[in-house]
């Protein structure tokens, strides 16, 4: 086999991997962390909740304590863009 066609083949293989990575990773955000994009903050916060509930298994006195840190990571951002 000549080194061309090496070269040619290997390529080819690697161009395949780059697109076949890209598109896999477009299709992932778009079907689960593209929520995200849309909604009002509510929606977010559910989904997130709801994400972190079915990976950790969390109890409800858990999933109650990640809502508040939520509550409270979202209204300090909120103190710090109004300070700006």
């Amino acid at each position: 086999m000549s080194k061309v066609k090496m070269f040619t083949g290997i390529m080819v293989l690697f161009l395949l991997g780059a697109a076949t990575g890209s598109l896999m990773t477009n299709i992932y955000f778009k079907t689960d962390f593209g929520l995200l994009g849309k909604g009002n903050s509510i929606d977010k916060r559910n989904f997130l909740i709801k994400r972190l509930s079915q990976k950790l298994e969390l109890t409800q006195s858990q999933k109650g304590e990640i809502e508040k840190i939520m509550d409270e990571s979202v209204e300090e951002i909120f103190d710090l863009l109004r300070k700006k």
